[in-house]
């Protein structure tokens, strides 16, 4: 088989869901730690994959497939942040996010999905160096409700910390950014942007993911040379790399795939270069089960490889994405975050008035250094809650009546306002 001399640097993820490693200090690294939970195991002993964070990953290269440029993101990430923050919701809004993010309906059930999977990663990362990390960040006045920072403990190792989001948000602010900078090994020096947290903040919930792997063969420094790079708004030259050996290759109707191992280890950098210069469809459809029918067809094969070295950072709110996966209840003011405060407190509505995502990715001839970080703002909502909307657009009838008897004092029709 012949490839393509130049493979274009498709943004891998992680591709999973979040994983049980304990909370860190802020001026501390995560440490990852075993879960409890019992883990599923296929008919050959080996650990059972669970399908659902390829689904959301797969989901959210969907809708950002329509970004221009490089794009790098964690679907362990988001589902880290959002799985915790899901575990506070309830009716609509739990319902969305079950959809969207792939979880079970039931909490219970998304601690035990967390905790097996924290073990799922663990064992894939052999001596490649993988962290993540969750955390709670607490308003100092916010009484927490006990079952959701239990849940949130058990599932996530997110233990808590209190700030004064009131009369110290920027403080707060870069307390937050201090400990994802330290959990990230300062690839994400500032996840939360300037005015994110406010008076209004009650929560904030972070994810925090950092990967170093080391290729089980490597490529030399000697072989690599500027070379061209067809990129979509013309030709450019950057260093690549060159190696020959045996690779697992697979190719079908729509791409050719390349698999890199990382020493050492259960990970490792699948590559898929669209044929006909069809990326953009290739990841606006591409769906995880058929990624795997793919990855399931490659074999072992001779070739010679080059691959651009690269590295870049991404990130933005992914609010709007979010939305258009379908969470849209989540960022109202009708949101049902009925879960997260105390029984005493929860006539403070609260919504999430933002989710920010940001990532860095780093490619050479020795192996592959990624961080990603996640965000979620639960800020108190001065909006009064509502379960439909309600146009008096159409002429209608209206009455003055005394409420304690019903006796109507007026009544009238509207067939004009402008009349």
């Amino acid at each position: 088989m012949r490839l393509r001399t130049f493979l274009t640097p498709l943004c891998f993820s992680l591709l999973g869901v979040a994983c049980n490693v304990a909370s860190v200090p802020a001026q501390a690294a995560p440490t990852p730690t075993s879960a409890s939970a019992s883990t599923p195991t296929s008919a050959s002993g080996r650990l059972a994959a669970d399908p659902a964070g390829n689904e959301l990953t797969m989901g959210a290269l969907h809708v950002l497939s329509n970004d221009a440029g490089n794009v790098f993101f964690s679907g362990t990430s988001l589902r880290g942040a959002l799985g915790m923050t899901a575990l506070g919701a309830d009716g609509q809004t739990l319902a969305e996010m079950v959809a969207a993010l792939h979880l079970d309906a039931d909490p219970s059930g998304n601690v035990t999905h967390a905790q097996t999977e924290a073990l799922l990663w663990k064992r894939a990362a052999g001596s490649a160096e993988l962290a993540i990390a969750n955390r709670l960040w607490i308003e100092d006045r916010f009484t927490i409700d006990s079952t959701f920072a239990q849940r949130a403990a058990d599932g996530y190792g997110a233990s808590a910390a209190r700030l004064d989001f009131q009369e110290h948000a920027e403080p707060a602010r870069l307390t937050i950014n201090d400990w994802v900078k330290v959990a990230t090994h300062d690839k994400i020096p500032e996840l939360l942007p300037p005015r994110s947290v406010d008076s209004s903040t009650r929560l904030v919930l972070t994810n925090a993911v950092y990967f170093k792997g080391t290729w089980t063969d490597g490529f030399s420094k000697s072989a690599t040379f500027d070379a061209p790079f067809h990129a979509a708004s013309g030709d450019v030259r950057v260093p690549t790399m060159h190696r020959t050996g045996a690779m697992s290759v697979g190719e079908n109707d729509s791409a050719t795939l390349v698999e890199l191992p990382y020493k050492d280890s259960g990970l490792s950098m699948l590559v898929v270069l669209p044929k006909n210069g069809g990326l953009h469809a290739l990841e606006s459809t591409l769906t995880a089960n058929e990624l795997g029918r793919w990855v399931s067809g490659m074999q072992k094969e001779e070739i010679g490889l080059a691959m651009p070295k690269f590295t870049f950072s991404w990130g933005r709110s992914v609010k709007a994405d979010l939305e258009q996966m379908g969470i849209h209840r989540l960022f109202t003011g009708a949101a049902e975050l009925t879960k997260m405060a105390a029984p005493g407190v929860r006539d403070e509505r609260l919504y999430v008035s933002d989710v920010v995502h940001k990532s860095f990715v780093l490619v050479d001839e020795t192996g592959t250094e990624a961080a990603a970080a996640t965000g979620v703002t639960v800020a108190k909502s001065s909006a009064i809650a509502f379960h439909r909307q309600v146009n008096l657009d159409v002429p209608f009838l209206f009455f003055v009546r005394d409420r304690a008897t019903g006796n109507v004092l007026f009544a009238g029709r509207l067939a004009n306002p402008k009349a």
